[in-house]
């Protein structure tokens, strides 16, 4: 975490959590994208979140620090939970070890790159190479680059900004930009290599005219390139290549889905008896049951059965049951102990444990332990040798 952090001023969530959070929402909102590459990706605090959604069939990792990427490792394993509760969908992790003044024909053909607090820590002759092979080489259909804004300083009495005793945020940046530094490199960027760019932030304080702690441009929508690059070796150290298991049973008919459905629903209903009387469920409520999403694979597939059901009918963003719902056993209990058949003690459940922010989007916890989606399905466990996790 950076001495920004550290300082008297306190932002709540942590900056580094409102880049992340900045990053994933934009990437949910442009569904297109499907391969992201984290160029800096450090310990694995984007990675790990973005492992969350089925959205992305193909994540990687670059880190000049073999260290950090050793340990990006160990935070995006699969771990118990990944193993137990299967995710509907394949993803394949790839971390390298190498320099951003270098390129790599591997990471061609990403949908979008992503560099946080990136750029501060490059030596002159890496930043001055970073925008040919950013921009004009990889040049994905989405480039996110977020770097702090000098101008913010003066927040952090300890910089002394403004003054010839004036330091950086963190020992290694070898810089740090104002807003109109930062917009005229990225526009000339943009100009040079034919994206469009826009810039937004996280972290307000005081004034707006100081702007954003974190400035971030957005660049989008390349036009074809006119230039030509030659074919490059393999530069980079490819450290690890994670497969995530995943529940691959297939073939499940309508009516399979219709009785998934209706035998889960109990785990979104936290008001029984106002959903005697109204008989409808948050459309996003079921989707967030994982063994509907397991079978369906896609929500489209769970509306073409809901607009083909005789029990279950699809009303805007809610869905309507048509046929009785048996509300659980051990729910009928509410307060007191219950023991199921087998003996195990499931008093204190609450079904609204399990609605609140599963893919950890919006968390303001730690998701060290939390990337895998929370259910009460039991799927089988795969054996190790199912599991492929690679170094090489």
């Amino acid at each position: 975490m950076e001495s920004e952090e550290k300082q008297e001023v306190k932002f709540n969530p942590p900056l580094w959590r409102q880049r992340r959070n900045f990053v994933s929402r934009y990437l949910k909102i442009n569904s297109g994208f499907k391969k992201i590459c984290d160029a800096g990706c450090g310990e694995g605090a984007l990675l790990e979140i973005l492992l969350n959604d089925t959205q992305f069939s193909l994540l990687a990792g670059i880190d000049i620090h073999r260290q950090s990427i050793i340990e990006c490792y160990n935070r995006c394993k699969p771990n118990d939970m990944d193993l137990k509760y299967l995710r509907e969908l394949p993803i394949t992790l790839d971390l390298f070890h190498g320099s951003l003044e270098y390129v790599d024909k591997r990471l061609l053909g990403y949908d979008c790159f992503v560099l946080l607090e990136v750029i501060e820590h490059l030596d002159e002759r890496t930043l001055e190479k970073l925008p040919q092979n950013l921009f004009g080489y990889y040049r994905p259909e989405c480039i996110i680059i977020s770097t702090p804004n000098a101008e913010f300083n003066v927040y952090f009495p300890d910089l002394k900004y403004g003054t010839v005793e004036q330091t950086f945020r963190h020992w290694d940046h070898k810089f740090e930009w104002t807003r109109k530094e930062f917009e005229s490199w990225c526009k000339d960027c943009a100009e040079e290599y034919g994206y469009d760019v826009e810039f937004d932030g996280v972290g307000l304080l005081g004034p707006a005219d100081r702007g954003y702690c974190t400035q971030i441009a957005i660049f989008t929508n390349p036009l074809r390139s006119t230039k030509s690059f030659k074919e490059t070796e393999t530069r980079y150290n490819y450290k690890y290549k994670i497969e995530y298991p995943y529940f691959e049973e297939s073939g499940f008919t309508d009516l399979d889905i219709e009785d998934e459905v209706l035998d889960n629903l109990y785990m979104v209903i936290t008001d029984w008896d106002e959903f005697q009387q109204s008989k409808k469920v948050e459309l996003e409520h079921i989707w967030s049951i994982l063994r509907i999403r397991q079978v369906c694979k896609y929500k489209k597939r769970l509306i073409e059965v809901l607009h083909s059901s005789r029990v279950l009918q699809l009303d805007g963003e809610y869905v309507e049951v048509l046929t009785d719902v048996q509300k659980p056993k051990e729910l009928l209990l509410d307060n007191e102990d219950y023991q199921d058949d087998w003996g195990n003690d499931n008093s204190g459940w609450d079904s609204n444990d399990y609605l609140d922010d599963k893919d950890g989007w919006n968390s303001s916890e730690e998701p060290a332990t939390k990337k895998w989606k929370e259910s009460f399905d039991t799927t089988a466990v795969p054996s190790d040798s199912e599991i492929e996790i690679y170094e090489n």
